[in-house]
């Protein structure tokens, strides 16, 4: 399983080292994470693809860091109880979109969180590409799920929303939720919850 080349590697450090806001945006998911690890009755959170790690700075409990791009939080992680993974796969490098998926799946005990970047990036890398290496829609990303473990997994009350930029997908959201740990309360993270409508308006 590979999840990440040398030369790309090498882009995400530069792109950290050189760019201050880049990798810093996961802060606006603190509100959804905390009330997720309330249900789940758990504070093991991991966040993949961390950037600078702002969501450890934002919450009442210490969360696990991972990302290949910043050498003090590259070591491979073991798995948690909630993943969060925001803004990143658009980032993965095409051909190795398959690879971290599974890597996504083994990483996650209880659910998942997933927020992907529909359009281009207004940041490019080093080497002239834009910073989004994947510019899909929702559906094309379902479609790369099902192809994982995930597919069988509980999106609990179809929970998913999108904000929209100029009539456009801009960003697409799912919480995938393991069935075998899948808590007996409904409509979580539903509209009209605190944090879900809290999550949504930073995105706006």
């Amino acid at each position: 399983m590979t999840l990440i080349t040398d030369d790309y590697r090498d882009q995400m450090r530069q792109m950290h080292v050189h760019r201050e806001d880049f990798g810093k945006a996961s802060s606006k998911w603190a509100p959804m994470v905390f009330e997720l690890c309330d249900k789940f009755d758990t504070t093991d959170v991991l966040d993949y693809g961390c950037g600078k790690g702002e969501l450890n700075l934002h919450l009442p409990f210490s969360v696990r860091c991972y990302d290949p791009g910043i050498p003090k939080y590259s070591h491979p992680p073991a798995p948690a109880d909630i993943v969060v993974c925001t803004d990143v796969l658009e980032h993965i490098e095409p051909d190795l979109l398959d690879d971290v998926l599974r890597h996504l799946a083994a990483s996650t005990k209880k659910a998942l969180v997933l927020c992907i970047c529909c359009r281009k990036a207004v940041k490019t890398l080093p080497d002239g590409r834009n910073a989004h290496l994947i510019i899909q829609q929702p559906l094309w990303w379902q479609e790369q799920l099902a192809k994982t473990p995930l597919v069988d997994w509980e999106l609990p009350g179809g929970v998913q929303f999108t904000h929209l930029a100029n009539n456009a997908v801009d960003t697409a959201t799912w919480v995938l939720m393991n069935p075998e740990w899948l808590p007996r309360e409904s409509g979580l993270l539903m509209p009209g919850s605190t944090a879900f409508d809290a999550t949504a308006r930073r995105l706006n």
